[in-house]
């Protein structure tokens, strides 16, 4: 730091953090065999994740000619919280009496969401504080579709076709604000 003719020669900090997570997932898996030639698969994940952070300094800065000093004052605050949900399928038949010969139809869907806000505090001196709050918000959700057929030829190889689709929306908003 350079104010005029002041040259800082030394330099004190205090300073403390904190984070706090929580994080909860739930995952299944369902397969069934309707019979020797058709079987569905279903996979389902949810999860939930809140977040808390914070922290503190103070510094101090001592110029060399002076017996003066600049004391800085920083803090911030910030919360979260985020949920992920996720559907996946995949039905699958075999066709005709040829071994490997087969079609599979394939979905996914997924939502998310996370929230944010916070609030940030730095202070030069008393007289001229910068506060800040912010918030942000994400909603994401897709979808996905396809068909494979699947050719075996000869004993160690297979033709595999496929056709699949996506489909994606992203919403995201940040804003901040001076108080």
């Amino acid at each position: 730091i350079n104010s005029g003719k002041d040259i800082y020669q030394r330099y004190m900090s205090d300073s403390y953090s904190q984070n706090i997570s929580y994080n909860h997932n739930f995952n299944t898996r369902i397969e069934y065999r309707i019979n020797p030639k058709h079987r569905l698969m279903l996979r389902a994940q949810l999860s939930f994740n809140d977040g808390e952070s914070n922290s503190n300094s103070i510094s101090d800065y001592f110029p060399i000619n002076s017996n003066d000093y600049i004391t800085l004052n920083n803090w911030s605050e910030n919360f979260s919280n985020a949920l992920n949900a996720n559907v996946n399928g995949n039905y699958m038949m075999r066709l005709g009496a040829k071994q490997g010969r087969t079609l599979q139809f394939n979905f996914d869907a997924n939502y998310s969401t996370n929230d944010a806000n916070g609030q940030n505090y730095s202070e030069k001196s008393v007289n001229n504080p910068i506060q800040q709050r912010s918030t942000s918000g994400n909603n994401n959700y897709s979808l996905r579709g396809g068909i494979t057929y699947a050719e075996p030829i000869g004993n160690n190889a297979q033709f595999t076709i496929g056709y699949n689709v996506n489909y994606r929306k992203t919403n995201a908003e940040r804003l901040t604000n001076l108080y």
